[in-house]
């Protein structure tokens, strides 16, 4: 099971201990496809509520903290920066990574 779809299953099981707005459950079920299927990008997800993309990539992170504090799981190294790749499967540890940016999914080229 990837790691997305355990986190998604915690959210389900602490929906009840996690106080956050309405607006951030619904960039996390945005952010994760929750609601259509589609993982949506931060940059979509921040038109959609007049907010940076940023500020919308902060805000879900802040829902991912929530829930691993709440689920006692470590988190995992793609999200512990809330780094997640849009490509389905992808797993490995890009922050530092040699020939990356560190915390960027795009490669650096020498």
């Amino acid at each position: 099971m990837l790691y997305q779809e355990y986190l998604i299953e915690q959210y389900y099981i602490y929906l009840d201990e996690i106080h956050r707005p309405e607006r951030d459950h619904l960039m996390f079920k945005y952010r994760f496809g929750i609601l259509d299927g589609r993982m949506h990008p931060y940059q979509e997800i921040g038109l959609a509520w007049k907010i940076s993309r940023e500020r919308a990539r902060q805000l879900t992170c802040r829902m991912v903290n929530d829930i691993e504090k709440l689920s006692s799981v470590a988190p995992a190294p793609v999200l512990s920066n809330c780094v997640i790749p849009d490509i389905a499967g992808f797993s490995e540890v890009l922050r530092g990574a040699k020939g990356t940016k560190e915390g960027s999914l795009i490669p650096v080229r020498a």
